[in-house]
């Protein structure tokens, strides 16, 4: 705990980051371990890559409501600290029980209860970051807890990986009981989160009427993909009457971009979902590679967002993120090749590596210049609401992609489901190319307050 703690007192230094940082931090530590861990629970467990599918699935519904109810619940007691308390003793419960489950439906509940939690500390993240600075100051505070959150989720992927690389050599690797004591291990540091969300997160934040969906929307989506928010505004979704009303604000390019927005993610989680199965079943790679290769992914986001933001600046963000989607669309697939190419396992795992590497890199640009996208889209009366919809559509894309990666990859094979996400990429962008082929207002610099249409 110590070097852990050296550690994050020398980023807090570098990226100008807040104490209580640490404490989402460490939740992250905990979320980034289990992110690997639960896919190779369900394989250890008898399941298959569509049960992986539908736990994922089923966790990111629950999610939905969840942090529409925490939000309201933190507006109606004026209170952010105790929600992020609440959420990260819930995630280190539900990790504990899951060191304990043998079966399956055990595991989708405690999934389910999990995000459940995850949300309440989720939920309030934002607000207590931006309630506390200037306007002008959100853009770093924000990039700093990107940092922050993502090198957490990194060094959970790590001690993912140093466990079950010592585990392999102590314990037999399919008894399983590395994986239900590395459940434990992360269910503490998750417990430690909750210790130091009550000891460093500020009691004296001010809040104004506007509350908590009025500070979301100011703020948009901008926090790391590797928090895994779940969208607190889908209500824009699930009433079709407000729907179609804002849509008809939206106009034609900012409402083609969303439609590509939709399938574009869609095809992240259907190569995202399988992948950790992939690399277990098929590849054939010991839960110590597995981890190995998502650390190189994380790192890559997390230490990226300030170049992505500076190119997206320097050369345009549909240019960003034309070339960044590309790269994905040959980058997934192209994943198979050194597992049936190369015959050395550590010249596949090396090579696998470097293209999870750019895979990592090109989400950074991806997120930054999406949002930037969909910023200057949108008129400015409706910012808020086009940021509603635009989070709505994520969480949707990610439970539609759970469940036809997983079933596709079961039931047809992993090259096929990589093949199918490329394809909704290529698709998705082309639908951005041909909606925003007017549109002036992407290049270097540019801008014209969102008035597109």
């Amino acid at each position: 705990m110590n070097t852990l703690k050296h550690l994050f007192t020398s980023i807090e230094s570098k990226f100008e980051m807040e104490r209580w940082y640490n404490s989402y931090a460490l939740a992250n530590l905990a979320a980034g371990g289990v992110s690997i861990l639960i896919p190779l629970y369900v394989l250890h467990l008898g399941g298959g890559v569509d049960d992986i599918g539908l736990l994922t699935a089923v966790g990111n519904l629950v999610g939905v409501p969840a942090s529409i109810i925490w939000g309201t619940l933190s507006d109606r007691w004026g209170m952010r600290k105790i929600f992020a308390i609440i959420g990260f003793l819930g995630v280190a419960i539900s990790f504990f029980l899951m060191g304990i489950v043998n079966s399956y439906r055990s595991l989708i509940l405690l999934n389910a209860t999990y995000i459940l939690f995850w949300m309440s500390a989720a939920s309030v993240v934002t607000v207590l970051i931006i309630e506390k600075e200037d306007r002008d100051r959100w853009d770093c505070k924000i990039g700093s807890f990107n940092v922050s959150a993502g090198l957490g989720w990194s060094i959970g992927l790590a001690l993912g990986f140093i466990w079950t690389t010592v585990s392999a050599i102590i314990l037999h690797e399919g008894s399983g009981a590395s994986l239900r004591y590395l459940f434990l291990a992360l269910g503490a540091f998750a417990f430690f989160g909750a210790v130091l969300a009550a000891k460093l997160i500020p009691e004296d934040v001010k809040f104004e009427r506007k509350g908590f969906r009025g500070r979301m929307l100011e703020a948009g989506d901008m926090i790391t993909e590797r928090f895994r928010y779940v969208p607190a505004h889908l209500y824009y979704l699930l009433k079709p009457s407000r729907l179609v009303a804002t849509v008809h604000k939206f106009g034609v390019s900012l409402a083609g971009f969303l439609t590509s927005v939709a399938i574009i993610y869609t095809g992240f989680s259907i190569f995202f979902i399988p992948l950790p199965a992939y690399l277990k079943v098929s590849a054939g790679l010991g839960n110590e590679k597995v981890y190995l290769l998502f650390i190189a992914n994380a790192l890559a986001s997390a230490l990226l967002y300030r170049v992505a933001a500076r190119w997206t600046r320097k050369i345009g963000a549909f240019r960003v993120l034309r070339v960044s989607l590309l790269a994905r669309v040959i980058l997934f697939p192209g994943l198979v090749a050194p597992f049936l190419l190369i015959g050395s396992t550590g010249l596949q795992v090396l090579v696998a590596a470097l293209i999870i590497v750019f895979i990592g890199t090109s989400w950074a640009f991806i997120n930054i210049s999406t949002l930037v996208i969909v910023s200057k889209l949108s008129p400015e009366r409706i910012k808020g609401q086009v940021f509603g919809v635009y989070n709505g559509i994520i969480g949707l894309s990610a439970v539609g992609g759970s469940l036809i990666g997983g079933y596709v990859a079961q039931f047809g094979n992993y090259l096929v489901a990589f093949l199918i996400a490329s394809l909704l990429i290529a698709s998705g962008l082309a639908l951005a190319v041909n909606r925003l082929k007017d549109v002036e207002l992407l290049g270097p610099g540019g801008g014209n307050n969102g008035q597109v249409d």
